[in-house]
């Protein structure tokens, strides 16, 4: 099991970096009915812990790791993705052990925030026709994308808030599933793709429940990448009664702002009774800019002067009861003098990095298309992976020659020079102010150790309805790929055999994670496939066997 300890190459890294020299990333949640991570992400986000009210109170747990520190991570709020097929049809057995993340790759197949047990916020629901929002403005990607789907926790589900959420909790079955593409983008009339403001929204028929309820939801892209977004929804249903109606207001801000400034932030015209509001700050420098009244139906934002052109985001959430609206409107914010530079990310990383991983500049533009320099992404030693070296090292690669003119580094006081330095926090990613990039993120490709080949045979008898394997292995995990035999996994029954912890990663690739010690390269172990609903299946019949590998390919 020593390869697992090491084990941080995501699975769409082994599917795809290796085939290919770059790839398409998006990022997305689900905003209404608000779900959990953006009550406590988007909305309530872990600098609040220090506050004596936060946006969401009962976010608080989850802002802190076990030992006390905050949870940075929780600012990936966006990223609970992984490269897969999702939860499918698969059998119990064959799914990751946390519902909500679904083994996330940004917490290396672990449990995420979202996925620990907690009194979380909740929205009031009736059942019958209600509409989900995913806002994908973190890299929208309409034209790849494939389908929704939603599953709702069984009728006789009681929520408890010490309890983590289990498969078991749900129906088997998703009571929607939409097909989308972007060809005919109005051809099904309950996806909505509305792309000015870069969000989905979905309609669906949800089952009526009598007490509170969780809904799975999966924002899935087709095969070019597999990427596949996952969130939890947690409800209250109204019953006979329709939930209140509460509608989040903004009055209407000036598009641009120059300079040190004042603004009026005014909700009062958002719709309901003895409404509470919370108004909060979205910027990647947020340093400029104070709250003043936050609590208030009016509030007043306090502007500094910037150096460098930013966009930024003014929210405004009011809650009536147990039912809540968010809304939300933006403004370009330019310095006194005239812009070179607009700021568009970060150059940060909440994880820590190791030799042998790999970084690149990754920059979207405002089609959603993807960007990454230099073209070959930088592999770390232990001196660059140190967290004050690797942004000034990547800066050296990237700022002097990219087809952008983007640079990582600290805009000078005169609003023209950018230089990078050895910094953990300090270095922005910046273009000049006309480009068409709108984000910057730093993209990680995480170090793994090789793999070795093992051996599958197909058992002497098999035909198709059954097929039989051996398998000589010597270490796990074990990744079969059947890509050549012309199985589809998804459509078949499999029977794990000797094995433990057996899972299909997609169509083509099957994961094994454990086996007996017994099973070695020279002594095998045995597992089975049939047919759908144990029918017959032609692809049995091929001859071929599936190619195995062993090692760091895949996260725990």
């Amino acid at each position: 099991m020593k390869h697992l300890k090491r084990l941080s190459l995501t699975f769409f890294t082994y599917l795809f970096i290796l085939q290919f020299s770059s790839a398409a990333f998006a990022h997305g949640v689900i905003e209404s009915p608000p779900s959990r991570e953006q009550f406590c992400g988007v909305e309530s986000k872990p600098d609040e812990i220090f506050k004596d009210k936060m946006t969401h109170e009962k976010c608080r747990p989850i802002m802190t790791k076990e030992d006390g520190t905050i949870d940075n991570s929780i600012y990936n709020f966006m990223a609970v993705l992984t490269h897969t097929i999702g939860r499918s049809t698969k059998p119990i057995d064959q799914l990751p052990k946390y519902v909500c993340g679904f083994a996330s790759e940004m917490w290396s197949g672990g449990k995420t925030p979202w996925d620990r047990a907690n009194d979380w916020p909740t929205t009031q629901i009736a059942g019958g026709q209600q509409k989900f929002t995913w806002n994908i403005s973190w890299g929208n990607h309409f034209g790849d994308t494939e389908e929704f789907v939603y599953w709702i926790t069984k009728p006789d589900f009681q929520f408890d808030p010490t309890k983590e959420l289990t498969w078991n909790d749900f129906e088997t079955t998703p009571f929607c599933h939409l097909k989308y593409n972007d060809q005919t983008p109005n051809a099904n009339p309950n996806i909505v793709p509305d792309k000015a403001n870069n969000r989905f929204i979905t309609t669906c028929t949800v089952p009526a429940r009598t007490n509170r309820a969780v809904i799975y939801g999966e924002w899935g892209r087709n095969s070019y990448t597999y990427e596949r977004f996952h969130s939890c929804i947690d409800v209250v249903f109204s019953g006979t009664n329709p939930p209140p109606t509460v509608k989040a207001v903004i009055r209407a801000l000036p598009t641009t702002v120059t300079g040190p400034t004042e603004l009026q932030l005014d909700g009062s015209q958002s719709v309901g009774t003895n409404l509470t509001y919370n108004w909060s700050i979205d910027a990647d420098n947020q340093a400029p800019y104070q709250l003043q009244n936050s609590q208030s139906a009016k509030a007043r934002l306090l502007i500094a002067n910037i150096n460098a052109q930013q966009l930024v985001r003014v929210n405004l959430t009011v809650q009536q009861g147990q039912t809540t609206n968010r809304v939300s409107t933006q403004f370009t914010h330019l310095p006194a003098v005239t812009a070179t530079w607009k700021m568009v990310g970060r150059a940060t990383l909440d994880s820590t990095l190791q030799a042998g991983d790999k970084i690149q500049l990754r920059l979207i533009d405002n089609a959603g298309k993807d960007y990454f320099f230099p073209t070959t992404p930088i592999e770390l030693t232990t001196d660059t992976a140190r967290p004050d070296n690797w942004a000034y090292m990547l800066a050296q690669a990237v700022n002097p020659a990219n087809q952008f003119s983007a640079k990582i580094g600290v805009l000078s006081s005169d609003n023209k020079t950018i230089e990078p330095i050895k910094s953990a926090t300090a270095n922005m990613i910046y273009v000049p102010v006309n480009s068409t990039i709108v984000n910057g993120y730093i993209q990680v490709n995480k170090t793994t150790e090789p793999t070795q080949p093992c051996t599958s045979q197909r058992k002497q008898g098999s035909g198709s309805y059954w097929l039989g394997y051996d398998i000589f292995a010597d270490t796990t995990p074990i990744v079969l790929d059947f890509s050549a035999t012309g199985i589809d996994l998804t459509k078949i029954i499999v029977d794990k055999g000797v094995f433990t912890d057996v899972r299909v990663l997609d169509k083509d690739k099957l994961y094994i994670g454990g086996k007996p010690a017994w099973v070695t390269k020279t002594n095998p172990g045995y597992m089975a496939f049939f047919g759908p609903n144990y029918g017959s299946y032609d692809p049995f019949n091929s001859p071929i066997n599936a190619n195995c590998q062993t090692g760091a390919l895949i996260k725990k």
